[in-house]
């Protein structure tokens, strides 16, 4: 059997200091047949600039620019077309602000190989400034709140997720699809724009009859980007909440998806307002109208990049 050649998506927004560490943890890969290719997301920080002076002459490096913020679901997708021009057999897709240890992809590599039904695996990852604890080991799904839940988030790395195992989703901080997956499923659906569009693909490929997977021999250190702003930040209520009925009715039966919906709307919802508390009114009122905005710009379908500041 001939090798299979993998590519390494890494997709930058305002970041070309992590990316450039990021990249560099790569070329140290145990395996032999990968392409990295660095997908520039419209930044306006000179990251594309600093990006071709940084990396400038290494082996198996390339970088593409995308012409504007298209979110992760675009950026990525834009990497994905061109990977798959160039005869990608495996695509991985890696956030920018991780580290990999040099086994992270042959790990990957083998696990796909052993089992022509897994189409699509993840890694374990730790945080960056913490390596022995979990930030996730595959994620799961709980299907009345449409939320993906990370699986031993914050545990310590001692052996206990140490086991090959299928998986509900996978984060795509590091998520690994073979090429045939694609073509069957399609790309990330670019309505999205951030959130939600792993969890969506994933379940498609599992729709479709592919096993998702967890692979623990393949770690990654995350630094957790806050690219919203935080994760209580107005842009992510935004997102997530619209994503959320978004993902929702993409993906379950009617009957489902009205009873999640009811429960959204009185119950979920108003806890959610409840939670935020009495502490910073200004912060509060502008979670609150991100919240319903979501909502109403899902029910008029307008999807894509929106900011609530």
């Amino acid at each position: 059997m001939s090798a299979k050649s993998c590519w390494v998506i890494i997709l930058n927004w305002n970041g070309w200091q992590d990316t450039v560490e990021c990249v560099r943890s790569c070329l140290d890969l145990t395996s032999s047949d990968f392409q990295i290719l660095v997908v520039d997301n419209g930044s306006t920080d000179n990251s594309e600039a600093m990006l071709r002076s940084r990396l400038a002459g290494l082996d198996r490096v390339s970088i593409l620019q995308t012409g504007g913020n298209l979110g992760f679901a675009g950026g990525n997708n834009v990497g994905i077309r061109h990977a798959l021009s160039q005869g990608a057999d495996y695509l991985w897709l890696l956030n920018n602000d991780t580290v990999v240890d040099r086994a992270a992809l042959s790990a990957l590599v083998d696990a796909a190989a052993a089992d022509h039904a897994i189409g699509i695996l993840g890694s374990k990852i730790c945080f960056y400034d913490r390596p022995d604890h979990l930030n996730t080991a595959g994620g799961s799904i709980n299907w009345k709140t449409g939320q993906p839940s990370l699986i031993g988030y914050g545990e310590k790395d001692d052996g206990r997720f140490d086991r090959l195992r299928e998986v509900d989703t996978v984060s795509g901080c590091s998520l690994f699809i073979k090429r045939e997956v694609v073509e069957k499923i399609g790309l990330m659906d670019e309505r999205f724009f951030l959130y939600f569009e792993e969890s969506d693909w994933v379940v498609r490929a599992g729709k479709a009859g592919y096993k998702v997977v967890y692979a623990p021999g393949s770690k990654v250190l995350h630094k957790v980007s806050a690219s919203t702003g935080g994760h209580e930040s107005p842009d992510m209520k935004y997102y997530m909440t619209r994503n959320n009925m978004l993902f929702m009715k993409k993906n379950t039966d009617d009957k489902s998806y009205r009873l999640f919906l009811l429960n959204y709307l009185f119950n979920l919802m108003p806890r959610e307002f409840l939670r935020m508390g009495l502490k910073n009114k200004k912060q509060r009122v502008l979670k609150m109208k991100a919240i319903v905005l979501g909502l109403i710009h899902y029910f008029q379908g307008r999807f894509g990049r929106f900011s609530v500041s």
